[in-house]
């Protein structure tokens, strides 16, 4: 009997090391499942409200015209003791579809701006946003000077915000134009 008591010590004091470490490989395996659980997993999935949206958006580059305008619109910044807005590859996409919107529609407007700016909430943390449209222009120079005489157009430009985007279609010789600006 003794020698069945010191076999059974003589096993709980060398398993209990390894019964030690085994019970915390466990907590900590069920602490990454709880956590990933929690947070959704490792990747962060659009939601379905935005998958449709998101299927919608395209890549876009810079074009010279797009350029152009918003040095123009940061040099007035700058005149005004502003910092230059800084360009967001993702705000170009939200502006694009919107331009390109506009012109299926032939109709310029503001409409569906609330989802823009939900979206942009959503994919960069956005916690305002503002949106400049126009048609007819044919520069750089005559789209920024008539958003500049426009009280809520100018206001949008002098604003604090740090992000924007402009995209610009020409079309039979006019801009359609949609910048957004954002405050990151």
């Amino acid at each position: 009997m003794a020698t069945g008591l010191k076999s059974l010590r003589g096993s709980n004091s060398k398993s209990r090391p390894q019964n030690t470490t085994l019970k915390m490989k466990q907590l900590l395996h069920r602490g990454i499942i709880l956590l990933t659980l929690i947070t959704g997993g490792c990747s962060k999935e659009t939601p379905a409200q935005w998958q449709l949206y998101e299927s919608q958006l395209q890549p876009v580059n810079l074009t010279l015209i797009e350029q152009e305008t918003l040095q123009l619109i940061n040099l007035h910044r700058e005149a005004d003791s502003l910092m230059p807005l800084e360009y967001h590859p993702i705000i170009h996409q939200v502006a694009q579809l919107h331009t390109q919107q506009q012109i299926e529609q032939q109709h310029i407007s503001h409409e569906g701006f609330g989802q823009r700016a939900q979206y942009l909430q959503y994919r960069l943390g956005s916690t305002s946003q503002a949106e400049n449209v126009a048609y007819g222009y044919t520069t750089p120079a005559a789209l920024v000077n008539a958003w500049l005489h426009s009280p809520g157009h100018r206001h949008n430009i002098f604003n604090s915000h740090t992000h924007t985007a402009i995209s610009i279609i020409e079309q039979e010789g006019s801009f359609w134009a949609t910048q957004i600006f954002s405050t990151q």
